[in-house]
């Protein structure tokens, strides 16, 4: 039995495969299902779904995606937070959820086999696997500040979570639509499954013209309220909405939204502290 869910950990099996090999019973994974339905960002389809039932006939069918994860100019905080997961927990995850391809800070090679690996990974599941970018992309003269391999960091992403604001530690750009709508057009070209952009809602954004250069699916983020997620959503600028400071402070976020009721404030000064204040004491919703 062990044999054979080793020799299977990296085949792009679908998700009910891998969990009758694992010997998972249907009632763990119609739990896990209503888990996702609590936690998925508003406006992916998910959360369309009435019942775990109808989450599990959907999510069975589906292949484990496989992972590319980058390491940019970052403090490898969101990497310690996925070593913390739970629910599933993290070996649960990359071995019976996600198929985690390449990640440089877990995998056991480095330099040029971690090179030769990522090459691999990007030829093997051209198209069909999904990329995460942990940490801020340098544009300033064409990325040369930050190179991985001899390479700069643009021209990684050119063979990704986009900030085209720049509104982060002191970081800009010169001309935004030209660095970000090249990195879309580049990025689109080569199927990625999504591009995911840290954007405010404004009239000055980029993200209308960002999902037409993509042309794949387009997530929007950062500060977004409900109504202006269904403007955008409903506008065609934007295929899903995702939600972070408002989901740490409001974790029946969707039954908030679903329900029209109060949400809780986030309180920043906790979001980066030890202990359970400011993580899992939120007023709930009552019901």
């Amino acid at each position: 039995m062990l044999g054979s869910i080793v020799a299977s950990a990296t085949a792009l099996e679908t998700i009910d495969e891998r969990m009758l090999r694992c010997g998972i019973s249907r009632r763990s994974f119609l739990v896990f299902c209503s888990t996702l339905m609590i936690a998925a960002p508003y406006g992916l389809a998910i959360t369309d779904k009435r019942t775990p039932e109808d989450v599990a006939a959907g999510l069975g069918k589906v292949t484990r995606p496989p992972i590319i994860w980058l390491h940019f100019q970052d403090c490898t905080g969101c990497t310690e937070s996925l070593l913390q997961t739970s629910h599933p927990d993290f070996g649960d995850l990359i071995l019976n959820v996600i198929y985690l391809e390449y990640h440089e800070t877990l995998m056991a090679g480095s330099g040029l086999q971690a090179r030769q690996a990522l090459d691999e990974a990007v030829q093997k599941h051209v198209g069909k696997f999904v990329l995460v970018v942990e940490g801020s992309i340098p544009t300033k003269d064409q990325g040369i500040y930050m190179k991985l391999a001899g390479r700069p960091a643009l021209d990684v992403l050119a063979d990704m979570h986009l900030a085209p604001r720049g509104d982060s530690q002191d970081m800009h750009d010169s001309n935004p639509p030209a660095t970000f709508g090249y990195v879309a057009r580049e990025l689109g070209r080569r199927g990625l499954g999504f591009l995911f952009a840290r954007e405010y809602f404004g009239p000055d954004r980029l993200g209308p013209q960002l999902k037409k250069q993509f042309g794949g699916v387009y997530i929007a983020n950062e500060k977004y309220t409900l109504a202006q997620a269904n403007q955008v959503i409903e506008g065609g600028e934007a295929d899903a909405v995702a939600f972070g400071r408002l989901f740490i402070a409001n974790p029946d976020l969707p039954a908030r939204f679903t329900s029209n009721a109060s949400l809780n404030a986030p309180a920043p000064s906790t979001f980066f502290t030890s202990g359970a204040h400011g993580y899992t004491d939120y007023p709930a919703l009552s019901v």
